[in-house]
């Protein structure tokens, strides 16, 4: 079937721009998540997701740059969100490009090879990164 055809290389196009996607993101969360877990300094608390960025007498820290502490602790669950979002939409457009293989299954035993191969990819290749779980 000629549709079917077409939707399935829309779909392929747009999981690929999708995979494009989430790897930049995964890039620049695992770069934050660097640079707040990394002491700025020997002996210096590093600026972290949740620790205090203020100090016992509640005035800002003054061994780290608070307002970029805020910033990146911010861009870190932007990303997360986004990121959950982005898997999802994954998700359902491999569950889509299975439905297309399946229906192409009935006229063509090879497909159903091709279906099986999809679905153990959907479940391997776009698990949500160690990062991401922390919710």
């Amino acid at each position: 079937d000629l549709n079917a055809n077409d939707d399935e290389m829309v779909i392929r196009k747009t999981l690929t721009s999708l995979d494009v996607q989430k790897k930049a993101m995964e890039n620049e969360a695992d770069a934050i998540l660097l640079d707040l877990t990394s002491p700025p300094a020997e002996g210096v608390e590093p600026m972290g997701l949740d620790t205090p960025l203020v100090d016992n007498d509640g005035y800002p820290r003054g061994d780290i740059d608070v307002y970029r502490a805020r910033y990146l602790r911010n861009r870190f669950r932007v990303l997360r969100t986004d990121y959950k979002e982005m898997v999802e939409k994954i998700e359902n457009l491999l569950v889509q490009l299975a439905a297309l293989k399946v229906r192409g299954a009935w006229g063509q035993r090879s497909s159903v090879s091709s279906f099986a191969i999809i679905i153990a990819f959907s479940f391997h290749a776009f698990r949500p990164r160690v990062w991401s779980l922390h919710i």
